[in-house]
């Protein structure tokens, strides 16, 4: 699938999902400790609006924000990672793919069931896409748990 196929998908799958209140300024805040010198002001409305350099500045927020906040965001960071896949990457991609995969994320399932089938399908195309680049980073296990019918994990 092509780079313009995937982001269509994700747009598409993720285009009604509401900003959350638990936002990527808060995340940043957690991630040092709570000091306040680390927030920056946020003015999307949509995830489609959220600059690229909040997503570079927060490459490590899902450890921060809960999976309430991710259908949010996950939509903005994978269309960034496709859009800077090819190196020097920034590590955005990597905490991305960190993020979905099982192993890494206790809280995954909990976001997995969160989300429509085809929103979980565009997840899954995201890393069959990414496997396609660099597949050691992906398992093929990893890309199937994303477009399971149900909900055992």
């Amino acid at each position: 699938m092509t780079p313009e196929a995937v982001i269509e998908l994700v747009r598409v799958a993720f285009r009604d999902v509401p900003r959350p209140a638990y936002t990527l300024a808060d995340a940043a805040v957690a991630d040092a400790w709570g000091d306040e010198h680390y927030r920056f002001v946020e003015h999307d409305r949509r995830w489609e609006a959220i600059p690229d350099e909040y997503i570079v500045l927060t490459s490590s927020a899902f450890c921060f924000l809960p999976t309430t906040s991710w259908s949010y965001y996950i939509p903005a960071y994978m269309v960034h990672s496709i859009r800077h896949a090819t190196p020097p990457r920034p590590d955005t991609s990597e905490h991305l793919i960190f993020t979905l995969t099982p192993a890494a994320r206790p809280g995954l399932a909990a976001f997995r069931r969160s989300l429509t089938p085809e929103q979980r399908h565009a997840v899954s195309s995201f890393l069959s896409f990414w496997r396609s680049r660099y597949p050691m980073e992906v398992r093929e296990a990893d890309i199937l748990l994303w477009d399971e019918k149900d909900d055992q994990q």
